[in-house]
């Protein structure tokens, strides 16, 4: 039977942004929680760092990243 006449939709590409997306924060958490453990700087204080160094690229990753994200939300049925 067709998926999509049953109602039910496989889309794996979705699947794998959200995989990708959470692999990447559970990441980022775990580096973090190992370079606070070990004593030194944490990830968020080499971010802000290069963001107060380079402001216009800073903004401009924060409007792909928000027009991204925005897209993915507004752009679903």
């Amino acid at each position: 039977m067709d998926p999509q006449v049953a109602g039910v939709t496989n889309n794996f590409g979705i699947e794998r942004v959200v995989l990708v997306g959470f692999g990447a924060i559970v990441a980022i958490l775990v580096f973090d929680l190992f370079l606070i453990l070990a004593g030194q700087a944490p990830w968020g204080h080499w971010v802000r760092a290069w963001a107060q160094r380079y402001p216009v690229f800073g903004a401009g990753l924060a409007l792909v990243a928000g027009g991204l994200i925005g897209h993915f939300f507004f752009a679903t049925p």
